[in-house]
């Protein structure tokens, strides 16, 4: 590398060094006291010419600033190894601030400070012993990864006990916290899918899990963006007569099918080490639970504010998964089930279950086309039932 040329003039009353940028170095230019460089006793020089070059030893590259006044000058300055004054002197302030804050340190914040390390000595200690301890190993995997009976029976009654107080309190106010919403949907997966499953094979391993977590996405997830979006859309006490659910009775008959299905799914397949696995009623499942979820998102995407059964609709919706078939919310609840049976491969309760899913679905598609039909007329109607012809599935139904 070329030598950098450094030329300067120094005022009387405040002796600076300019630094000219060099091209090759790539250097600003700054103004150094003079003070800085030269000793108290001798006077500084009216110019000066600094030389930098780098050259190597090994593999380390080491850095070596000669400062040499001319003629004029009365003194030769040389500074070697400027990195390593930077660092000791950053030491020594370090240290300096430390022997500050001991000669700050009071006998009673002595014997604090000590007590504190004294109880984080003693916390490792426990916590190293507790890490390291079979025993409690043993029974820490049986209580948070094999089988979390206690956990579920817990959340079980936190879920009860938070829709018996929406329940109660439905008069006052219609809306459903998200938090709430959470509790009740966590506390009944847990019920509907964990616990036959844990009672069944005596441990909960990855793939209830991955089911637990879709069913959990399927149906939270769509009813908190409806609300993030839209809000309390109507109060509970109007337009009573877009309800679509069927009668108390028939809701009730497909809850216990609904439930005791899944219970049989979990008595009714094999064990769960040959179910966790890319064959073809694995891949089927993942593939059926994939539709469904996209079916279900994009119903309640197209059919927007009028998702909410109590919303007197002003138009048909007629875009996205409608074009298709005219229920598609409806068949992603169907398709779930069945990628929950397929998953498990409970052929059996997969009949069971689709068949007491279409019946009740269908009764509530019945009451949904017929308030349409009231809306916007049979003929209007009509014409979107002959654009869209299938109710349910392409092709079948």
């Amino acid at each position: 590398m070329p030598d950098a040329l450094f030329r300067g003039s120094l005022p009387q009353r405040a002796p600076r060094l300019r630094a000219l940028a060099h091209p090759g170095l790539k250097q600003r230019q700054s103004n150094l006291l003079c003070r800085h460089f030269f000793v108290s006793s001798i006077s500084p020089p009216r110019s000066l010419a600094i030389s930098s070059s780098k050259f190597s030893l090994g593999r380390s590259p080491i850095g070596v600033v000669r400062a040499e006044a001319n003629a004029e000058a009365s003194a030769r300055v040389s500074v070697r190894g400027t990195s390593g004054v930077f660092f000791l002197k950053a030491i020594r302030r370090n240290a300096e601030d430390y022997l500050q804050a001991l000669q700050k340190l009071t006998p009673l914040s002595a014997v604090k400070w000590a007590a504190v390390a004294a109880l984080a000595l003693t916390l490792f200690r426990v916590g190293y012993t507790i890490f390291y301890a079979p025993a409690v190993w043993t029974y820490a995997s049986w209580f948070f990864a094999i089988w979390p009976l206690p956990v579920a029976v817990a959340v079980g009654l936190w879920s009860m006990f938070a829709a018996l107080s929406l329940q109660y309190n439905k008069e006052k106010t219609s809306f459903v916290k998200e938090r709430d919403q959470i509790f009740i949907l966590a506390g009944a997966l847990t019920w509907l899918i964990l616990v036959p499953l844990g009672l069944r094979h005596g441990y909960i391993e990855t793939w209830p899990l991955t089911l637990f977590f879709v069913y959990q996405y399927f149906f939270l997830v769509p009813a908190i963006v409806r609300l993030r979006q839209y809000g309390e859309l109507t109060p509970r006490t109007e337009d009573k007569q877009w309800s679509s659910s069927p009668s108390m009775l028939m809701r009730i008959a497909f809850g216990i099918a609904v439930v005791g299905s899944h219970w049989l799914a979990a008595f009714e397949g094999p064990h769960l080490y040959f179910t966790w696995n890319w064959q073809w009623p694995s891949c089927i499942a993942f593939f059926v639970l994939v539709i469904a979820y996209t079916l279900q998102s994009y119903g309640w995407h197209f059919l927007g504010k009028y998702s909410d059964q109590l919303m007197k609709p002003q138009q048909i919706v007629i875009f996205g998964p409608y074009r298709i078939v005219r229920h598609p919310i409806y068949t992603g609840y169907i398709l779930l089930f069945a990628g929950y049976c397929f998953a498990l491969r409970a052929y059996k309760s997969l009949i069971f279950l689709t068949i007491a899913s279409l019946f009740y679905y269908d009764q509530r598609a019945r009451i949904e086309e017929k308030k349409l039909e009231e809306a916007f007329g049979k003929e209007q109607y009509k014409v979107f039932r002959k654009k869209t012809k299938y109710k349910f599935f392409p092709f079948l139904y």
